[in-house]
Formats: structure tokens, sequence, C-alpha cells
């Protein structure tokens, strides 16, 4: 409801809008980003598993666990935990994200992004603002 008054549509238009452009609903969009963005860190930190959660905006662990696993097949301890056993294979200086086959948000390397490799930085990501509406 937020987001749609700051956009000045109605809930069920920005429904329409992010079904037809998008092909799902804000609320599974907002919850694939987070997933994303949880996903990052876990392969890129070594942030404990309920700090990444808190970090992403999950209100406890089981619950992102759950989403963690219903998106990606995976809990997050077995990402953890397969992302440890590829670092082993490919020897030290092998980076995360390119033993896990992951390009960062959009395609572009995660390196090109300034992703912040650390829990403190990490945890001093300030949350997605909401969308405003220019008023000329």
């Amino acid at each position: 409801d937020e987001l749609a008054g700051h956009a000045g549509l109605s809930r069920r238009q920005l429904e329409r809008l992010f079904q037809r452009y998008l092909g799902c609903p804000p609320t599974r969009y907002y919850l694939d980003l987070r997933l994303q963005r949880a996903r990052q860190l876990l392969l890129q930190t070594d942030m404990p598993i309920t700090d990444v959660a808190i970090a992403c905006g999950f209100v406890s662990p089981p619950h992102f666990t759950k989403c963690y696993h219903d998106r990606y097949g995976r809990s997050p301890s077995d990402e953890r935990r397969r992302r440890a056993e590829r670092l082993l294979q490919d020897g030290p200086g092998a980076g995360a994200a390119a033993s896990a086959g992951i390009a960062g948000i959009g395609g572009f390397p995660a390196s090109a992004q300034g992703l912040k490799p650390s829990a403190q930085q990490a945890a001093a990501t300030p949350p997605l603002a909401p969308a405003t509406r220019r008023r000329d």
C-alpha cells in the first residue's frame, strides 16, 4: 500500500503493472530481491546465517531458511558448505562468486557493484528506500 501510494496508484493497479511487466506480484519481487542479496552475502562473506537473515529483512532464521530453500532448492547452511567445498577445490584466491557461477545483481560482476565483504559493512547497508514520485 505504501509503495502504491508513493507511485500515485492504487494497490491493485500496482499489482497489475508488476504482473504485466515483471511476471509476479510486488511482494514476490521484493522477496526475490531479498533472497538474491542473501545469496550474495552467503557466498561472498563469512557473516553468520542469522545475521544474513536479519540484514535481508527476514524476521527469523527459520523463515529465512524456508524461503531460501523454496527459491534455491537448498538451505543456507548447505549453500555455505558447497561454497567451502568449492573454495577448497579451487584453492586460495579463487573468488566465491566466480566459483559459484554468480554474476551479481543485474548480470554485472559482484566486484563491479561495490559489494561489501565484511559483516560490519554488510550490516551498515541501508534497506531499500521506497520509490518516490516527482511532483512538478
